[in-house]
Order: C-alpha cells, then sequence, then structure tokens
C-alpha cells in the first residue's frame, strides 16, 4: 500500500517540464528514455494488475513488462 507522502512524492517526481503559452501542457508524464521509466512502468503495472483481473475474471494468468501486457484465460467449447 503507498501512503499519502509516497503517493505526493511519486505524482510530484512526474510533474511535466512542457509548457505551452505559460500554462502546463500536461501535468503528469513519463518520458521515454527517463531514468525511472521502467520503475514507473513496474508501478503502474502493479496497480492494474488487480483491477483487470477483477473486471476480466475469466483471466488465469496476467503480467506485465515495462509497458507491454500480457493475459491468458480459459477458452469457452
Amino acid at each position: 500500500m503507498i501512503c499519502d507522502d509516497e503517493q505526493h512524492i511519486i505524482l510530484h517526481a512526474k510533474h511535466s517540464l512542457l509548457y505551452s503559452y505559460g500554462e502546463p501542457w500536461h501535468l503528469f508524464d513519463v518520458i521515454m528514455g527517463r531514468y525511472d521509466g521502467a520503475k514507473s512502468c513496474k508501478l503502474a503495472g502493479v496497480y492494474l494488475l488487480p483491477k483487470i483481473k477483477k473486471i476480466f475474471d475469466s483471466i488465469c494468468i496476467f503480467f506485465t513488462y515495462r509497458d507491454d501486457g500480457l493475459g491468458v484465460s480459459k477458452a469457452s467449447l
């Protein structure tokens, strides 16, 4: 479980530096090649796995690697 302080740190670290006409263009971004990009993908995957399992209960196996995911389910015959 992520505590409030950890969530604040993660979200603050991902604030984008992209601006358009003096206004922030993106408030949350993980730039390709960023030094912590792999950890960000892993954290997002860990967050999403139980949510995906709840929506698609027929999935037997589901895993993520970086920004890819793979799920296996039983076929109905």
